[in-house]
């Protein structure tokens, strides 16, 4: 395929889903190329969920058919295989962008099943963009608001998506390296700069940074249990998704001392997953799982976020409050998840999230009542998310 060809071919084929649809690339970098693909440990790991979910229905469902001789079960048997053959199908989607430093050339390649669709571009003529996915896409579970790194091609339209997902850093990483691969700055179009009170002014990011958790329901709620002392606590729904997953975990092992037919499927099932959602029911409240605590002490002088694994952070180190916005994609739906992080003057700019669920009303009023009670900027940056250009609104 020509490159002229070849580019307007990837541009309408990325308009919506990039090249490498995961959380982030992988780098693997040799003596003469670097080579972005999917994480190996992110592919492992869907293979190994793919054929562990499809094996145990497959199994329990042959187990039946040998007990019963009822051919109804067969559907069960064939919805496992239909889990197996979709892991298999993933695997056989190959994509690749390899930057070439001995031919100083980008190849753009993507392999599925058999075909196999391969473009050559001089690196001279791209420059990296890193953005924001304007259109969601439920299929590839990307919503409006993930990062994105493009490659912009001078002389010609459009743009080739190639890296794109929920955790800003690892998005980071791999636009880092494309620039200093193409020799030439990029285009941040999420870089944002905002003048603090003392007239210092703040590098930081628009974009999400793609919290470890999130809920569309309400996890925190904000208390001031004496003067001087505020608490992101967690909210009586965080509390009612837990018990109900110690519940069903504990009726779960309840059934396995009840009398049952003989046969290992009505025995390892319900132990597993009593097992299993026993232990995310008691240990997630313990601060194994789950988002962190939050609490602010005036009279230290300190913010303080986490529960088992704790950082605290000096006041005098706190730029400000910034609510950034991203599409969550679920499997038939979506809904617009908010993200409260705590930006810090050194480094400057960074970030550590405090909060992310879907509650806006809360998220809004919580956020500003902090930064009222800890005396910083509050940023609203969810219009960005949301296809306005506009930028950060202060309050």
């Amino acid at each position: 395929m020509e490159p002229a060809e070849g580019w307007d071919w990837f541009v309408r084929k990325t308009r919506r889903v990039p090249l490498l649809g995961c959380n982030g690339a992988s780098a693997q970098s040799l003596p003469e190329a670097t080579a972005l693909t999917a994480p190996r440990g992110a592919r492992a790991a869907a293979l190994a969920m793919g054929l562990l979910s499809g094996g145990m229905f497959i199994g329990i469902g042959l187990w039946f058919i040998r007990r019963t001789g009822d051919a109804g079960i067969w559907g069960f048997v064939g919805f496992g295989a239909l889990l197996v053959l979709i892991c298999l199908l993933a695997l056989c989607d190959r994509t690749q962008v390899r930057l070439d430093r001995l031919s100083g050339r980008v190849v753009l390649k993507r392999t599925f099943l058999l075909p196999t669709i391969r473009v050559e571009l001089p690196a001279q003529g791209l420059r990296a963009e890193m953005g924001m996915i304007e259109k969601s896409d439920i299929l590839n579970r990307f919503g409006k608001g993930y990062s994105v790194v493009r490659l912009l091609c001078d002389g010609r339209a459009g743009a080739v998506q190639i890296v794109a997902g929920e955790t800003r850093k690892n998005v980071q990483a791999a636009y880092d390296q494309v620039c200093r691969f193409l020799g030439r700055s990029g285009l941040d179009a999420t870089a944002a700069t905002v003048t603090l009170n003392d007239g210092v002014e703040l590098p930081m990011c628009r974009a999400p940074m793609g919290a470890a958790w999130s809920a569309d329901f309400r996890t925190h709620r904000l208390r001031f249990p004496r003067p001087g002392v505020a608490v992101m606590a967690p909210s009586a729904g965080q509390r009612l998704f837990f018990f109900a997953f110690a519940a069903i975990g504990a009726a779960a092992l309840a059934g396995c001392l009840v009398p049952l037919p003989a046969g290992w499927p009505f025995l390892v099932v319900p132990l597993l997953v009593g097992v299993a959602f026993g232990l995310f029911g008691m240990l997630g409240p313990a601060g194994w799982f789950g988002p962190p605590r939050v609490v602010a002490d005036l009279a230290a002088r300190t913010l303080t976020v986490g529960r088992r694994r704790r950082s605290t952070y000096a006041l005098g180190d706190l730029a400000g409050l910034q609510v950034c916005c991203r599409e969550q994609a679920d499997s038939d739906s979506t809904y617009l998840t908010y993200e409260l992080d705590l930006v810090l003057r050194q480094p400057a700019g960074r970030r550590v999230n405090l909060v992310c669920h879907a509650n806006r009303e809360s998220i809004f009023r919580d956020g500003r009542a902090l930064a009222k009670f800890l005396a910083v900027p509050f940023w609203d940056h969810t219009t960005t998310a949301q296809g306005d250009s506009r930028g950060p609104t202060e309050f």
